[in-house]
């Protein structure tokens, strides 16, 4: 994703780990970025500020729990009335945990599948709607290589990136038609701060 100049980009987990990386270099190539995090913080905020290409390119910050369905289809409403539609979303908020099926209790294995994969269908239901209207815009989903090979030890996590990987498959069948392409990227072992947002 390289010719973003212009482009109205909304990033989940944009204030920390992957999602502030991506903002930063996105935001270098001339993108205008949303940053929807749980902690939506000054710094990171001011990151990607320094990091545009001109002044003229807008930054802004909105709190969100992916989730929590209610809270992302009214933060993403208001984003878009106050700063512009999306051309391309990019999902990296996610969290993880390590730990085999008989120690996880269900609590813990619920808020991995509800952040990860509900959180996932929760952005993703929210940005359709400007997307559809134009008839144009990019989805970028994060899934993982715990999402296409088992690893020990990982059953709520790999269970929860197999799932938005499996996702992605089928809404890229579903919304080519519609002129809206989507995309999973599955990186390996990355250090991050684990955080959803």
């Amino acid at each position: 994703m390289t010719d973003v100049a212009g482009k109205m980009i909304y990033i989940t987990g944009g204030a920390s780990g992957m999602g502030l990386i991506a903002g930063k270099m996105l935001a270098g190539l001339g993108a205008h970025i949303v940053i929807l995090d749980l902690n939506p913080n000054d710094a990171s905020l001011k990151d990607i500020e320094s990091a545009r290409r001109s002044p003229e390119q807008r930054v802004a910050r909105y709190k969100l729990n992916i989730a929590d369905r209610d809270m992302v289809i009214g933060t993403v409403g208001s984003a878009v009335t106050e700063v512009g539609a999306p051309d391309v979303l990019i999902n990296m908020a996610g969290i993880g945990g390590a730990a085999e099926l008989i120690d996880t209790k269900f609590e813990a294995f619920d808020r991995v599948v509800q952040v990860n994969l509900y959180g996932t269908r929760h952005i993703v239901e929210a940005v359709l709607p400007s997307m559809l209207a134009r008839g144009s815009g990019k989805i970028v989903l994060v899934g993982s290589m715990g999402g296409i090979i088992p690893v020990y030890g990982y059953t709520a996590y790999g269970s929860s990136k197999f799932a938005v990987v499996g996702l992605a498959q089928c809404l890229r069948y579903e919304l080519k038609p519609r002129g809206i392409s989507v995309a999973c990227f599955c990186p390996g072992e990355v250090e991050t701060p684990w955080s959803c947002g």
